[in-house]
């Protein structure tokens, strides 16, 4: 082998290493036919009150995500509620919804949402429950008014639509990254609002998205939301001149922990606090794939 040869591998080696180290890589699955996966998500919310610190545990959710189907053009997954809970014999009904409603998930190459293919059984299955409450409430004199108040504390959505947003609302915080591009090992910072329902403008704040390679397979993608104290000192004393103000102590962030080789997202940690330095409340999620 000359010399020539091996200066020229070497330099392709090294390019490759630049490249990995921070090139542009996409969120992207490379999920197995038949690939079942269990998501559990626990966590906390806490207050602290000059030093000292509160928690309450927040109640563990399980989902079962299984590919049904894999090929070139992208995957179809059932997303399941995994449901531990023992109920009355009369409220069986509400066993048998629980473990017949989960979705079917048409996903693109990338892993971004196409369609939900099992809506219309959704559809049924939530108006058989409806139908089901109802004969329930009637047969203990439940008033109509008292029946139509529980029915709507429920939000059964009974339209395609309304059943995509029930399906975003559960699923979006592990799928939504799905399709993303990123620069590995950066640091991107830019200027947002963060909505307030008594600043009809929003709160001034820095979003950063900051990417790590964490070892040869996992990759760390955070995303933060960071305030200026200078900012939020003006907007209160503006808002409300005749308060006295205190520093406060406002962050919140969402990390994902990628793994290139299985396409999963192994792991999800958000965190949040909002209040003031001396008072103040918060919570902490983890989302993590088994």
């Amino acid at each position: 082998m000359t010399i020539r040869t091996i200066l020229v591998q070497l330099l392709v080696l090294l390019s490759i290493n630049s490249f990995s180290q921070t090139g542009k890589f996409i969120i992207k699955p490379c999920w197995k036919q038949g690939e079942k996966k269990e998501l559990n998500v626990s966590g906390e919310q806490f207050w602290n009150m000059f030093g000292n610190e509160d928690k309450v545990p927040v109640p563990i959710e399980r989902y079962l995500i299984e590919v049904l189907e894999s090929n070139a053009d992208g995957y179809l997954i059932q997303w399941k509620v995994i449901s531990d809970d023992n109920l009355s014999t009369e409220e069986n009904f509400m066993q048998d919804y629980i473990n017949n409603f989960y979705y079917e998930i048409l996903l693109d190459s990338k892993g971004v949402f196409v369609e939900l293919k099992n809506w219309k059984e959704l559809i049924t299955l939530n108006k058989d429950l409806k139908d089901k409450i109802v004969s329930l409430a009637k047969s203990k004199d439940i008033s109509k008014a008292e029946i139509d108040q529980q029915i709507a504390q429920m939000n059964l959505p009974f339209t395609k639509d309304k059943i995509i947003d029930w399906y975003q609302g559960l699923t979006d915080i592990y799928l939504s990254i799905y399709g993303e591009e990123f620069i590995l090992n950066t640091i991107n910072e830019s200027p947002t609002k963060v909505p307030n329902e008594i600043l009809k403008d929003g709160i001034p704040a820095t979003e950063v998205i900051e990417t790590k390679n964490l070892s040869d397979n996992l990759i760390s993608i955070k995303y933060s939301t960071i305030y200026d104290n200078a900012v939020i000192e003006k907007l209160f004393k503006e808002n409300f001149p005749n308060q006295e103000y205190q520093e406060l102590k406002m962050n919140s962030s969402t990390e994902y922990i990628y793994n290139s080789e299985t396409g999963w997202i192994d792991e999800i940690k958000i965190a949040g606090v909002n209040g003031t330095k001396s008072e103040n409340a918060g919570f902490r999620f983890n989302y993590e794939i088994k």
